[in-house]
């Protein structure tokens, strides 16, 4: 169902006809129409072609990810390693005391499923989060080649560390800043931007915070 769906959109976007994919493919306008309708899957050498032709993913054609970028299924996955057993929030608040930068649990949780791709400066900021080189995040890992990962980057850090730039490290802050804020810009995450707001200036804590909210869920208050 996903997969004839986004055929069918992104063909359309593209201003083709079937028959113009078709010639592309190597095959006939009614294997188009089959794609499209359901009737026929096709095979992943097809699928290759197709996704290399609208420059998105696999994944995104067959619905693993909702996002188009080719890279947002493998960044999610090496999130989800770099994650382990802590849960969103856990993690969100490890990066800001390590990093300086806030990163709402929901807006690391649309990284890590495919539905929204980290900016550059978000990227180089996780990978010195998780003590890893940038591209770690573009290849298939494993728990061992984490570990592998971390060594190597541990060893190259040293060598750099007489050369350390803080100008360097303060850009990119400001770049992973940047990309909350273009993800704030979806008038439905702005509360969590004064939620936030609001818990710090009444110095209330996250803990605090969730014994309110697990009182409300109680009497039903929160999330009708």
């Amino acid at each position: 169902m996903v997969f004839r769906n986004r055929l069918k959109q992104l063909r359309e976007q593209r201003g083709l006809s079937q028959k113009d994919l078709a010639d592309f493919l190597g095959m006939t306008r009614q294997a188009v129409a089959y794609y499209e309708s359901g009737k026929r899957e096709p095979n992943i050498n097809t699928i290759i072609k197709l996704a290399d032709y609208f420059s998105v993913s696999a994944d995104y054609l067959l619905g693993r990810v909702d996002c188009k970028d080719p890279y947002a299924y493998i960044i999610g996955r090496n999130l989800r390693l770099i994650r382990g057993d802590l849960t969103y929030k856990q993690i969100c608040e490890k990066i800001s005391m390590k990093m300086g930068v806030l990163i709402f649990p929901e807006m690391f949780e649309m990284y890590e499923k495919g539905q929204h791709i980290p900016c550059t400066g978000t990227i180089k900021m996780l990978s010195r989060f998780a003590n890893v080189r940038e591209s770690f995040f573009y290849t298939n890992n494993t728990a061992e080649s984490l570990e592998r990962e971390r060594k190597l980057y541990r060893a190259e850090l040293e060598h750099k560390l007489e050369n350390k730039d803080d100008g360097q490290e303060a850009d990119t802050a400001n770049a992973a800043r940047k990309d909350m804020l273009e993800w704030l810009k979806d008038e439905e995450n702005l509360m969590y931007a004064r939620m936030a707001r609001e818990l710090k200036e009444h110095s209330i804590t996250f803990e605090e915070f969730e014994i309110v909210l697990q009182t409300l869920r109680r009497h039903k208050i929160y999330n009708q």
